[in-house]
């Protein structure tokens, strides 16, 4: 019983031993500051360019006020062996686990970063330290922007690059692109993979809604992030042009509207004629109606006739109007158009040319018969005939009157003739001819008189011309022969001085230069030879023996003579 007042002192003084323990470490952790901030966990970055994010995490065991507690953020370059850590800017005493920072880092470096908290004097420990390189880390992030333009069944779709502008981490030229579209009400998608910047969509329903959302690729990358959601109307395909220089070809009563239409634009289109009376388009403008062309409705040609709709005296205003079926239609300006004023008159028809001996005789019917309205119900019409000779001189003969019916006479025989026929009215309208037809004419009584004198004239002129030609032609052959080839005769003896063969065998391996070889011919008298004896030898032989060599044609003639 003694013992136990000793025992309860010593719990006791065991107590305050530890209170005054706990006292004492409180305190010194109070001084240090190091034991009552936890210091900060599970430190990350997230880069999506442009923004660089740290983030921690934070837990308190203390019951002390935390939003008092401040973190600031360092980082350093691996690189260097003197390099110092340094603030984040933007992560300094913060009250928030995490901060976004803009730093001049180099994107395929390496680098630290730690995390401290604070409170009051009180400092944490250092997080553990991350290493990061930013090339590495860095999420793709959405476009920038996605730009979208509708023409008809056709989206177009201009994409930038996510990123900074001004010093972006990835490359926009590296960029490829993802693109999800559907209509707005249906939950079927269509996929577009590797697609540049700008690209198109066509085929598509027109005046509907499509949405579409797109997201970044780059080689080594995982997927970027898509875009927000982006939706467009289709609208109705519009035609690009429109139906131009609308005329009327109108011959009689057949009238026929014409158009051109740039098919190269546009070439699935179809057309259709409409008209309205100028009396009502000029009094009721505003409440006027256009009336559709029978049978000219949704045509692909680009004319039509129009006969049935028209009044010959009647005035109108013709337009045509385009379409493709799918967008709003477009009208070509107006056109007048009066069928009595801007119709011409075709040529008379089943026109008849007759012949009989010399005489011609030409039938037609008015214009305008074969479609059961002649024009002779609106005009005093009158018929002209132009008639000619098949030949180069295209005299010209004109005949008319006002009936349609003509007889011409004292044709030459034998001759082609050709004509034409014309309706002419009070009005001076434009008519046209009809088309060409010949004829040639039979031959006349004297006819054959004349050809058999034609046949006897020829044949006498044959017989006085040949013989002529053939003496004349003798004639001047022998006179050719005369002027230029002419013939000569040696005389005898001066031939067979030519004729010698001793002269011509002496030497027949030479060949001399020819000369003219003569010889002298004395013819002595008898008498006087047997008075003077042997003068005359001696004479010759003197004459011999001095004279040599060639003789002129002169001493031969004298000798002759």
């Amino acid at each position: 019983m003694e013992r136990a007042p000793c025992c309860r002192s010593q719990v006791v003084l065991a107590a305050a031993l530890l209170l005054l323990d706990s006292s004492w470490r409180a305190a010194e952790c109070d001084a240090s500051g190091l034991q009552n901030l936890e210091r900060p966990q599970n430190v990350q970055i997230y880069i999506e360019d442009p923004q660089f994010t740290v983030k921690w995490d934070w837990f308190s065991k203390s019951s002390t006020d935390d939003s008092y507690v401040l973190f600031s953020a360092y980082y350093q370059p691996v690189k260097g062996t003197n390099a110092t850590w340094q603030e984040l800017s933007g992560c300094q005493n913060v009250i928030v686990t995490k901060c976004d920072f803009s730093t001049e880092l180099d994107y395929l470096e390496t680098y630290k970063v730690r995390v401290q908290a604070k409170r009051g004097s009180a400092t944490s420990r250092w997080s553990k330290i991350v290493k990061f390189v930013p090339w590495l880390i860095a999420q793709i992030g959405p476009p920038t922007a996605v730009h979208l333009d509708s023409d008809s069944d056709l989206i177009d779709i201009n994409i930038s690059a996510p990123g900074s502008l001004k010093r972006p981490i990835f490359d926009p030229a590296d960029f490829m692109y993802k693109l999800v579209i559907w209509r707005n009400d249906s939950n079927e998608e269509a996929t577009f993979l590797d697609i540049c910047s700008r690209y198109y969509i066509d085929g598509l329903e027109q005046n509907a809604t499509y949405c579409l959302k797109v997201s970044a690729i780059v080689i080594d990358h995982e997927q970027g992030l898509f875009s927000p959601v982006h939706c467009i109307q289709t609208t109705q395909k519009v035609l690009k042009s429109q139906p131009k220089n609308v005329r009327a070809n109108a011959v009689n009563t057949d009238f026929v509207v014409q158009w051109d239409w740039e098919y190269s634009n546009d070439n699935n289109v179809s057309f259709t004629v409409e008209y309205i009376e100028e009396r009502c388009l000029k009094y009721n403008q505003n409440e006027a109606t256009w009336t559709a062309v029978l049978h000219c409705e949704d045509i692909v040609a680009n004319e039509c006739r129009v006969s049935s709709a028209f009044d010959f005296y009647g005035e109108y205003s013709i337009r045509i109007r385009a379409s493709n079926g799918t967008g709003p239609p477009v009208w070509s300006k107006k056109k007048k158009f009066k069928p009595g004023k801007d119709s011409v008159i075709g040529p008379p028809l089943n026109v008849m040319v007759n012949l009989s001996g010399s005489i011609l005789e030409i039938t037609m019917s008015p214009p305008g018969v074969s479609e059961k309205q002649p024009m002779t119900k609106f005009y005093n019409l009158s018929y002209k005939v132009l008639l000619w000779k098949n030949s180069s001189e295209l005299e010209k003969t004109t005949k008319s009157g006002p009936e349609p019916f003509f007889t011409i006479s004292d044709l030459e025989p034998l001759t082609l003739y050709c004509l034409k026929v014309q309706a002419v009215t009070e009005e001076n309208k434009t008519c046209l001819f009809s088309a060409i037809e010949c004829i040639t004419t039979a031959p006349g009584e004297s006819s054959f008189w004349k050809m058999l004198a034609a046949f006897v004239a020829s044949a006498i002129a044959v017989v006085c011309i040949v013989p002529a030609l053939f003496f004349l032609s003798r004639y001047l052959k022998q006179w050719i022969s005369y002027v230029f080839f002419p013939t000569c005769t040696l005389p005898s003896n001066i031939k067979e001085c030519l004729e010698d063969h001793h002269m011509n065998n002496a030497f027949p391996g030479y060949t001399e230069e020819p000369k003219e070889t003569c010889c002298e011919v004395e013819i002595i008298n008898p008498e006087e030879g047997a008075k003077t004896g042997h003068g005359l030898e001696n004479k010759h032989s003197k004459q011999s023996s001095r004279d040599s060599g060639n003789y002129s044609n002169e001493d031969e003639t004298a000798a002759f003579i």
